[in-house]
């Protein structure tokens, strides 16, 4: 009962926006807290004397069922509801409405049951035993459990994997529960079912929030790249770009730089729109025109070397890119005379792929922070290759002797 509030409590003071998962939780935990409550004024009032304490466990057990059916149709319908939000598949929308019908039909076979003590009968000392009829609400609450079974089996893809375990333990152990009691009727197993229903329950209502917050927020971060797009016009700059490229035909230098700038934008800005990795050929190719235009500015002062042995795989945009341009501005270009080799090479091993860039630069102490600037782009892409294709970044370094950065991609 404690495990409820709390949690009811963590879905009050969380996010406004999940109205519809909000509404599931509570009825949940509100259901479970009186199902428990039940459970517990039963232990309390058996074979106390006097006609109040009567009427109360008589009520007591009548509740018990009422919120045990409750429980069962609330989560069909938060599974069902998951599967189909929109109410666009036709068979969802019967389940649904049949298992609506199927609860409040319980409901009514459970009042009538009472009034003949066909549920349950109250005998002299105020103790009760359960009647016939409990085999007959039994194998309704079979008939729902049946209708989730039917809905997991052809509509189960659609639904997270936290939700189908939250699913499967709540029917495995109230199903256990209900067994046992019947079995060892002394022991109370559904009051334990129903504590282990409340914890697991609540620690995916907390995962469901994390998820919520984290959605948010990269929504928050798409919301803020679309701004700086619209801001940028690139249609505008690529136009520019292709018509002082027709200017430059006569030098064919001059058009190439700006064929290679236009080819470095267009990847950049690709990139922002990128949240899946992309082909190797594709980010080589950016990288190679970022390469071309620093040429262009220190000639013979930088030499590029490519030792490409294979292509066939993935990475996050960027991330070569970003890794050779270190290279260049921090390794090759920190020396005294300002030159050097950067190289990029590639290999294919058993259980991985890796791309090494290494430069022949001034190095610097793996020990202590590089520049800001740099340290901000190796976070970056360290992040982004281990959330987005379980990648790793090592860099090693010497100082007067240069650096060398290996991403590692498993296949698997």
């Amino acid at each position: 009962m404690v495990l409820c509030l709390v949690g009811i409590l963590q879905v009050l003071v969380g996010s406004k926006k999940w109205k519809q998962i909000k509404l599931f939780y509570i009825a949940f935990y509100v259901g479970l807290f009186n199902y428990a409550a039940s459970i517990l004024a039963g232990i309390m009032l058996w074979k106390q004397e006097g006609a109040f304490a009567h009427f109360m466990l008589y009520f007591s057990y009548f509740n018990e069922a009422v919120w045990g059916f409750f429980l069962t149709a609330v989560v069909l319908r938060r599974i069902l509801y998951h599967i189909d939000p929109e109410r666009k598949t036709r068979e969802v929308r019967i389940l649904r409405r049949v298992t609506t019908a199927l609860f409040f039909l319980q409901l009514a076979v459970l009042v009538g049951y009472n009034i003949v003590c066909y549920y349950f009968e109250m005998f002299p000392g105020n103790a009760a035993v359960h009647g016939d009829g409990v085999l007959v609400l039994l194998f309704s609450w079979g008939l729902s459990f049946c209708i989730a079974v039917y809905a997991l089996i052809r509509f189960g893809k659609r639904l997270p994997r936290y939700l189908l375990l939250s699913f499967v333990t709540f029917c495995i152990t109230t199903g256990i529960a209900f067994v046992l009691h019947f079995i060892f009727y002394g022991i109370h197993f559904r009051s334990l079912s129903t504590a282990v229903c409340a914890l697991v329950v609540y620690l995916f209502s907390l995962n469901e929030s994390a998820e919520a917050l984290v959605a948010k927020e990269r929504e928050n971060e798409k919301l803020k790249v679309e701004v700086m797009l619209s801001q940028i016009q690139p249609h505008l700059i690529f136009n520019s770009l292709t018509a002082i490229k027709h200017l430059c035909r006569e030098n064919s230098a001059a058009e190439k730089a700006v064929a290679d700038f236009s080819r470095y934008l267009r990847g950049n800005m690709d990139s922002l729109n990128s949240d899946e990795p992309i082909p190797f050929d594709r980010e080589l190719l950016h990288t190679r025109a970022y390469l071309s235009l620093e040429k262009l500015r220190f000639n013979d002062a930088l030499t590029v070397a490519y030792d490409i042995q294979c292509t066939s795989f993935s990475l996050p945009a960027l991330t070569l890119q970003s890794l050779t341009e270190n290279a260049v501005r921090h390794g090759v270009r920190g020396t005294k005379d300002g030159r050097g080799t950067v190289t990029i090479a590639t290999g294919e091993y058993d259980d991985r792929y890796e791309v090494t860039v290494s430069d022949d630069g001034k190095g610097f102490d793996t020990s202590e922070l590089p520049e800001p600037e740099a340290h901000i782009g190796i976070n970056n892409v360290r992040y982004r290759l281990e959330n987005m294709c379980g990648g790793t970044l090592t860099i090693t370094s010497v100082e007067g002797r240069g650096t060398v950065a290996v991403i590692s991609i498993m296949k698997e």
